[in-house]
């Protein structure tokens, strides 16, 4: 059992109701941590309007399973990430529903926001993922595969965009007989 001055460490994991992939890695996580002596429950779980429009934005969880995506083309994750664009628990605002608050975060990605060389973009991203992989600002347990699989026959410059996805560039395809 894992506890701490004899009390036993358990927690709810909300995630999207009738999400069979996101309850599927509920049961998978509740199962390992069980197994590790911490008990996870997952029986708050609801339909997608109301856990991203009432229960995440006011902070009505202990853990939960969602993908934040980007609102912006730009490289900088500031909205889902800096203080400024959380609330107050109980409050709605912002995109940052975990209400992550590192002033060393928020100076990097605010800088990012604004850049406008690659090479400087780059090595502040990289110093922003350092800054957040440090603080353990989220838990990568649930990523979503982005492939993308093309023909030989598929000519130019062929490749997948993290932000603007596989088909940024289609423009410059082409195809061989």
């Amino acid at each position: 059992m894992y506890a701490k001055n004899g009390q036993k460490l358990s927690f709810t994991v909300r995630t999207t109701a009738g999400n069979k992939r996101r309850e599927l890695t509920q049961q998978i996580l509740q199962s390992q941590l069980k197994d590790a002596g911490i008990e996870m429950l997952s029986d708050q779980n609801a339909k997608a309007g109301d856990l991203f429009g009432e229960l995440l934005p006011v902070g009505d969880f202990q853990a939960a399973i969602y993908a934040q995506v980007l609102t912006t083309l730009g490289p900088s994750i500031c909205n889902i990430a800096c203080s400024q664009n959380s609330s107050p628990i109980g409050s709605k605002g912002g995109n940052n529903y975990q209400r992550t608050s590192i002033p060393d975060l928020d100076s990097v990605l605010t800088k990012m926001d604004g850049e406008l060389d690659d090479s400087a973009l780059q090595s502040e991203g990289k110093d922003a993922q350092k800054i957040a992989a440090e603080n353990m600002v989220n838990l990568p347990i649930d990523p979503l595969p982005n492939i993308l699989l093309w023909n030989n026959k598929v000519l130019g410059p062929v490749g997948d965009n993290g932000v603007l996805g596989p088909f940024w560039n289609m423009n410059e395809w082409g195809v061989t007989g």
